[in-house]
């Protein structure tokens, strides 16, 4: 197990703490996540951290499904990229 660099983490927390007032919530979050990527990226791909990101693709998958199944786009042979189905009456 590798040991964080707790010289770059004190300083970090230290700015944080200092300008803690002026960050948004998603400004506060990306310092966080920083802080927890460099200390073990490994951790950010626990069960723990990933299950609403697991939750979300599950969602887009369901809607990208339905959205084929409806016509309403279709994948060509090598299944990369969506493309929409010409309008046939608009020819």
């Amino acid at each position: 197990m590798k040991r964080p660099d707790y010289n770059y983490h004190q300083n970090k927390l230290e700015l944080l703490i200092r300008d803690l007032r002026d960050h948004t919530a998603d400004e506060l979050a990306r310092v966080l996540m920083r802080l927890a990527i460099v200390s073990d990226s490994e951790v950010i791909k626990e069960k723990e951290f990933t299950s609403e990101m697991q939750q979300r693709i599950q969602e887009l998958e369901d809607c990208l499904s339905d959205l084929v199944d409806k016509g309403k786009i279709f994948f060509d042979d090598n299944y990369k990229e969506p493309k929409r189905l010409l309008n046939k009456e608009s020819k």
